[in-house]
């Protein structure tokens, strides 16, 4: 495996969640996890995980693509620094029937109405990538969708999501300083 702008190698840490902080701190993408006695494999095992930061921000329905009584897709945007409403892209992933009739529905009462989405990243050009709907969010109003919402995803918000009751962290055994090889 060859270091490059995308990929940062560690020899080693028995600390995983100090490495978490430290990719978050980077705005890595996440990291690759395996448990300390197992082995490499070219098999997909239960041992490696692939831990990703996940990324979430509610956001105003401005269009909704639909086709026989069932959303394809929603076009969103955010309110940006001088409040103009600003294209973000769309999302159709994650969105089921019974969701997909309560926006129906919902938008006919609602002229603006909000939804949570998961998502990868934000462009340059400010579009959502790998985008996935996650909830309607009749809690929030327009105004609180900002693009200031980004830079308030933390560290905190993922361990509060990730269950380490399901994989928990080795115990710490000593220090070890991350190094690039």
């Amino acid at each position: 495996l060859i270091e490059t702008q995308n990929v940062k190698l560690i020899i080693s840490t028995k600390n995983g969640k100090n490495l978490l902080k430290l990719a978050h701190q980077k705005n890595l993408e996440g990291i690759i996890a395996k448990k300390t006695n197992s082995k490499y494999t070219q098999n997909k095992s239960s041992n490696w995980l692939k831990i990703k930061f996940q990324k979430t921000l509610d956001a105003i329905i401005t269009k909704i693509n639909s086709k026989n009584q069932k959303v394809s897709s929603l076009q969103l945007a955010l309110y940006d620094e001088n409040n103009n409403l600003t294209d973000i892209g769309a999302v159709g992933t994650g969105i089921s029937q019974k969701t997909s009739k309560q926006i129906l529905q919902l938008h006919q009462t609602t002229p603006r109405p909000i939804i949570e989405v998961k998502y990868q990243e934000l462009t340059k050009n400010k579009k959502l990538r790998g985008a996935v709907f996650q909830k309607i969010r009749p809690d929030k109003t327009p105004k609180e969708c900002t693009f200031n919402q980004i830079n308030q995803n933390s560290l905190e918000n993922y361990q509060q999501k990730r269950n380490f009751q399901k994989t928990p962290e080795p115990p710490p055994t000593q220090t070890t300083q991350t190094t690039k090889t």
